[in-house]
């Protein structure tokens, strides 16, 4: 479930949004209330641990929700 304080799914997704992430970056969120469904794949493993995957995450997910 969307946490109220700091998603990967970022601000803009509804309260009843729910989703998963993943080691690799791999990240699934569903929005019932906006009828919004983004799975993101990535593999952050092969460039290495950094925590960049986190923002970029949140922000994707920001850019997709405003654009609707």
């Amino acid at each position: 479930m969307k946490s109220p304080e700091l998603s990967s799914c970022g601000d803009l997704f509804s309260a009843q949004a729910y989703g998963h992430t993943g080691f690799a970056g791999i990240s699934m969120w569903f929005d019932p209330e906006a009828q919004l469904h983004v799975i993101l794949l990535t593999n952050r493993v092969h460039y290495g641990s950094e925590p960049h995957i986190i923002r970029l995450r949140a922000r994707l997910h920001n850019l997709i929700r405003a654009s609707l």
